[in-house]
Parts: structure tokens; C-alpha cells; sequence
């Protein structure tokens, strides 16, 4: 015993050390009740550190429990640290919900899968594995079968029958599924595949796993709070990666982000030399989920120019291109021969309207109808001096106005909508933008 004791001493001397900071873990080996204390896990605790008062969730489940006390290797404590054989005592939770080989955890990164990928190594003497193979998964205290989906150089995805919670960088043992014998190893390089493609690779087994995590997830990136389970990583960039608000992404997808915006705002005002720029929605809809970020990037940089509702490249002005200009001018007349009736949107070239209204000539009514502005502004000061004597009714301002009430109604009603009117019981009276002047 006492060689054996030595054995040990070197060997764990030889171990790094494991963090008390880190996410805690600890696979339940034995569940029983207690007279007083109720229900009570056991296990080792493979990371970071249980408290007493913490919330310990059991997984695969929902299962949730106060943790009342601890013990760590037979004696009562305040916490338990990696590497402590550990008992706690649950408050909230039946001991027929639990059973050996779920998993305590107290952190809400953590979730089970049925899918993992892994490296193999096999035992001498074996025979290889076979796609489709079925066997005995251990990982911890907890035991699945699965089938087997060859990859590339000893990768394999294990498609669980049952759920299990798994970290980067763990390894388990595999066994024939009959007989039941030891067949070889495995460790895990991704505890969250996803399930295309089908077969997997080993790019998440080395150092450069970050990256490669990031290419494969496109420019939606990778969730920061999924690096420390899903890759084994504390840091959060690097790697050809750069951090965009909560995700990792590749730097080539922010790249083509940036160049995808400047293309597209480019494009659009070719294509529209009259309008102010290009939605942001829009924007978005061509460039992809790194829109803002690259936005953000190229305002700083002076080379777009962010107005709020639109965006537009440096230096861009609205201008109507030359064989719009006659157009234009046509436009305007058209509605200065309209007069109080003004032109419906069915009526007119929208995009010259719209370049008329962001000018100041032009005034658009509702969604639909067009003004020049002198006439509008007339409009409005007669439908004050109407409003100045009291209530009055469509009639008041129809006769006034000198238009029919196809025209009068969208007139009226764009007043109410505006704040320059009231409706009322007797027709209409000042509303608060006529009564502040």
C-alpha cells in the first residue's frame, strides 16, 4: 500500500491543477435519502466549485435543487473544489427524479446532446469500427449507446439513443454492445455538432479549433458563452476571430461584410442618384447579420454616412440624373396645376415625387397624395381661418377651400392626423398645433 501511495503522489503531482473558477461539474454516482436531510448525490467533482445555497441542476432533465449542506470525503463543508469526492444534500428535489450518471451542474451553459464527435483510439487487437456500428458510450457515471458515423483520420460522431453532458476535451471509455467488452477510447472535440454535415472532421481536435469553429458557424459566429464547454476556451478572440457584440467571428466574414456594404450602397446609388440612401433593413437584407457591426465600422471610418433612417457612401448628395431633370420640372408644374387637389400617388412618378418632398418643393399628405408646398401651406391657412370662428363641419371648409370631398376628406383627415385638428361631435375644431400659434 504504502508503494501504491507513492504511485499516486507522483502521479497526481504530475497533473495540472484544476481551477476553482471554473464552470462547475460533477457526474452523480449515487443517489439515496437521508432521515432528515432528504434527498443526497454523490460524486467527484470533475470543475469549479459547488457552494452551499447554490441552485444545482441534474442533467439530461429539468430537475432543479437548493443545495442545502456539503460533504466533502466524509467531513461538513462550505463548498467542494475540483477533484473532492463530494456529497450534497438536495432541498427541492425527489430522489425518484435523479439517478446515477446524470450530471450537477449550476450553471445555464451547460446542456445535454445526443450528438457528439470524437477521436478514437482503439485497443489492440480490435476490430475497427463500421459505419453504423452500435455500442456502449461511459462518460462519467453515465452510460448510452450509440451508433457510429465515420469522419476523416479516426474521427467518429456518436449518435446518442440518450442524451449525455459533455465538455471539449473529455474523454470516455467505448464498449462492444455485444458481448460487453472494453474496445477503446474516445475524446471529445465537439459537444454540440451540428447535424450537417453528417460526417465529421477533426478541425476542432488542435489548437487552431477557434477559428475553424468560426468559419464552419459563418458569419452568424459563435456565441462567447458557448466557448468554454463547447472548444475548452477561456479566451475569446484571436486566431483570424474578432469579437462582435456577443459572438466570435471570423475576421474574412466581417472582410466581406464591410466590402458587401460599400458594394451595395455603391450600387444603389447608380441605380438611384435622386434618393438619399439605402435602408437599413434593406441594407440588411443584402449583406447578411454583419450589417451593423460593418456599418459601425465604416461610419468610424468616415467612408459611409449614417442618416438615421438611411445610409449613404461619403460625399453622396441626392441629384436627379439628367434625363430625370426634365421629368422633374414636368412634375412640379403638373402639381402646381393641380392645386388645392393635388396628384395621387397613381398620378405621379413616385421616386421624382419623393425626390420633390425631400427638396422642399413637394409635400406628401397621408401615404398617397402630393402637394406643391405653396399651395399646402395656402390650404392650411385657410382651414385656420375656418377653425379660428369655432366647430366646424366638412362643409365649412369644402366651401372655403373650393374642392369636392374626394378631395377634402384625405385633406381633413391628414389635418387630424397632424394635430391641426379635432374631431368632434359637431365636426371639427383647433387642434394643439393651431392653438399653439
Amino acid at each position: 500500500l504504502d508503494t501504491l501511495r507513492d504511485a499516486l503522489r507522483a502521479a497526481a503531482a504530475l497533473q495540472p491543477g484544476r481551477s476553482a473558477d471554473d464552470l462547475f461539474r460533477m457526474p452523480v454516482d449515487r443517489v439515496f435519502a437521508i432521515a432528515g436531510a432528504g434527498t443526497v448525490v454523490t460524486g467527484t467533482v470533475w470543475s469549479g466549485t459547488v457552494r452551499t445555497g447554490d441552485t444545482a441542476r441534474f442533467l439530461p432533465g429539468d430537475t432543479q435543487a437548493r443545495v442545502r449542506s456539503i460533504e466533502v470525503h466524509g467531513t461538513q463543508a462550505e463548498s467542494a473544489l475540483p477533484g473532492r469526492r463530494t456529497a450534497l444534500a438536495l432541498a427541492g428535489a425527489d430522489r425518484a427524479d435523479l439517478t446515477r450518471g446524470v450530471m450537477a451542474v449550476t450553471d445555464s451553459r451547460w446542456r445535454a446532446s445526443s450528438l457528439l464527435d470524437v477521436t478514437v483510439r482503439m485497443l489492440p487487437g480490435t476490430k475497427p469500427l463500421t459505419q453504423r456500428s452500435r455500442l456502449r458510450v461511459h462518460l462519467g457515471t453515465a452510460e448510452a449507446l450509440a451508433r457510429v458515423t465515420l469522419g476523416q483520420d479516426g474521427t467518429v460522431r456518436l449518435r446518442l439513443e440518450s442524451p449525455l453532458v459533455a465538455r471539449w476535451g473529455d474523454r470516455g471509455v467505448l464498449r462492444s454492445y455485444s458481448p460487453v467488452t472494453t474496445i477503446g477510447g474516445f475524446v471529445v472535440i465537439d459537444p454540440w455538432p451540428a447535424p450537417r454535415p453528417r460526417r465529421p472532421t477533426n478541425l476542432l481536435a488542435g489548437p487552431d479549433r477557434l477559428r475553424h469553429a468560426a468559419a464552419a458557424a459563418g458569419p452568424s459566429g459563435i456565441p462567447i458563452a458557448d466557448l468554454p464547454i463547447r472548444l475548452g476556451l477561456e479566451e475569446t478572440a484571436g486566431q483570424g476571430t474578432v469579437i462582435v457584440g456577443d459572438r466570435v467571428v471570423l475576421t474574412e466574414h466581417v472582410t466581406a461584410a464591410r466590402d458587401g456594404v460599400i458594394q451595395a450602397l455603391t450600387k444603389h446609388h447608380a441605380a438611384h442618384p435622386e434618393a438619399p440612401g439605402l435602408g437599413r433593413d434593406t441594407l440588411r437584407d443584402a449583406v447578411g447579420p454583419l450589417t451593423d457591426h460593418a456599418v459601425s465600422l465604416l461610419v468610424t471610418e468616415k467612408k459611409i454616412q449614417d442618416d438615421g433612417a438611411t445610409l449613404r457612401m461619403a460625399g453622396h448628395a441626392p441629384a436627379l440624373a439628367t434625363h430625370d431633370t426634365t421629368a422633374a420640372d414636368a412634375l412640379r408644374a403638373a402639381l402646381d396645376t393641380a392645386g388645392f387637389e393635388g396628384l395621387d400617388r397613381t398620378e405621379v412618378d413616385v421616386r421624382l415625387a419623393e425626390f420633390l418632398v425631400r427638396e422642399g418643393v413637394a409635400r406628401r399628405v397621408g401615404r398617397d397624395r402630393y402637394y406643391l408646398v405653396t399651395h399646402l401651406t395656402a390650404m392650411l391657412e385657410i382651414a385656420r381661418q375656418v377653425l379660428s370662428k369655432g366647430e366646424a363641419s366638412p362643409a365649412d371648409f369644402r366651401d372655403q377651400l373650393g374642392i369636392s370631398r374626394k378631395y377634402l376628406m384625405p385633406f381633413l383627415e391628414w389635418l387630424d392626423q397632424e394635430g391641426y385638428s379635432v374631431r368632434s361631435d359637431g365636426g371639427r375644431r383647433a387642434g394643439h398645433r393651431l392653438a399653439a400659434n
